[in-house]
């Protein structure tokens, strides 16, 4: 299955979206928050992923922390 990687920011935080198609529709799903969506568009699909992750976000601040912190580990060698 091929997907597509799209980063997008979201209160400040640098987020990742993974797209592909199934059967007519594409999925997104955000790899640092556990969010999924779709859209009959990868277009469509990441901005739905975009807005579903930003009502997650508001409705789990806790996340955002936990998304900075993922971060730093990755980032620090």
């Amino acid at each position: 299955m091929k997907s597509t990687i799209y980063i997008f920011i979201i209160k400040g935080q640098s987020l990742t979206a993974k797209v592909h198609k199934e059967g007519r529709n594409y999925v997104a799903k955000c790899i640092e928050v556990p969010v999924a969506d779709f859209g009959t568009t990868k277009s469509k699909a990441l901005a739905n992923i975009k807005e579903t992750t930003k009502e997650h976000l508001l409705a789990f601040p806790e996340d955002i922390s936990k998304i900075k912190k993922e971060k730093e580990v990755i980032t620090s060698f």
